[in-house]
This record gives structure tokens, C-alpha cells and sequence, in this order.
């Protein structure tokens, strides 16, 4: 969990619609006209199915998992903002566990990303991350849009059972309050 890494995929779109929602570049009815296909760079990238041009709120393209839409969300915001919420988010460096052989995954600066890799970050591709690091990103939105440092010991005990509780872990502010709930609101749709 801590060690392996893959391109997490969909689940990174929680990233990038919170990033466009919190910098307020976008609100949940926030509308794009989103077509089944688009070219970046050299590629054609797709949505998991055809569709006509459709009129799509963010709500409806983070619940129907486009990948043109997520594109577009990370547009408004910005290349270089998106990447920094996705470090803030933890994604592209190891985690406070200090777990021996820990992966920072794989995140290259913005203005490193050749061609349609600008924009597949966006939907989880062309960028990496453990288990862990994804699972404290979503963490971010469950916790009111702090960042809860994940650890492995809660605490000690020593040969009379007593339990001494380790430090608590070390939190940073990811995204406002509000734009979590808005996305716990949409992840439930």
C-alpha cells in the first residue's frame, strides 16, 4: 500500500474538481458543453462512451466520470494551480509513515508534461501514486478539506499494558470547509 504504485485513474478527478471548485473557477452547476472525444496535442482522448455534445454541470461530470469534462475543470483552473492542489492534496511525494521502501509515486512538475499528458493528470493518467497517498487524498474531503497525515501506530504499550498514544498526526488545510461539503454533496450522487 505503501511501496507499489499505479495510475490511479478516475478516482484523481476528486482532485481536480475540488482544485476547480475551492479556487472558484467553478460551482457545482457550473456548465461546459462536453463532446465524447477531443484532441490534445497529438492524441484523440475519449470519454468511456459516445455521446452527443452535451451541456454538463461539474456535478454531472465528476457522477458520469467524463474525462473531457475533468479536462475542462482543470483548464479553468489552471495547469500550474491543479498541480499545486494535487500536492497539496499528498500526491507525488511520500507520506509522514516513513515506511521503509515508501514510493513518492509518480508526479512530474507541470511544465514538465509533454503533449496530451498536460491534461490526462487530470483524470488519473500519466502520473502515479500509492494506496495510501490516494486514499489520504479523498481522506481530504471527508476531513472538512484537511489533510490527516496517515501513520500506522496509534500508540504503544508497554509490558503492564499501558497504552501511551503516539502524536497526533500533522494536518494541513487542502480546501475550504465549503468545498468539501460540496464534494461529499456530489460524491454521494
Amino acid at each position: 500500500a505503501a511501496v507499489d504504485v499505479y495510475e490511479p485513474g478516475a478516482v484523481a478527478k476528486v482532485v481536480t474538481v475540488a482544485a476547480g471548485l475551492d479556487s472558484g473557477v467553478v460551482g457545482p452547476d457550473t456548465t461546459f458543453v462536453v463532446p465524447w472525444r477531443r484532441e490534445y496535442g497529438e492524441d484523440m482522448l475519449e470519454d468511456s462512451h459516445q455521446h452527443p455534445d452535451e451541456e454538463m454541470t461539474v456535478r454531472q461530470i465528476l457522477v458520469e466520470s467524463s474525462n473531457i469534462g475533468t479536462i475542462d475543470i482543470q483548464t479553468a483552473t489552471g495547469r500550474p494551480r491543479h498541480w499545486e492542489y494535487m500536492r497539496l492534496f499528498g500526491l507525488g511525494e511520500t507520506s509522514a509513515l516513513d515506511f521503509p521502501g515508501e514510493s513518492a509515486g509518480i508526479l512530474k512538475h507541470w511544465s514538465d508534461l509533454q503533449g496530451s499528458e498536460q491534461v490526462t493528470v487530470s483524470y488519473g493518467q500519466g502520473m502515479a501514486s500509492t494506496p495510501v497517498q490516494l486514499v489520504s487524498a479523498v481522506n481530504v474531503i471527508a476531513n472538512d478539506g484537511l489533510y490527516v497525515a496517515p501513520r500506522l501506530v496509534r500508540g504503544v504499550v508497554d509490558t503492564a499494558g499501558a497504552v501511551t498514544a503516539t502524536e497526533p498526526s500533522a494536518t494541513h488545510r487542502v480546501v475550504s470547509p465549503l468545498s468539501a461539503e460540496v464534494m461529499r454533496d456530489i460524491m454521494v450522487d
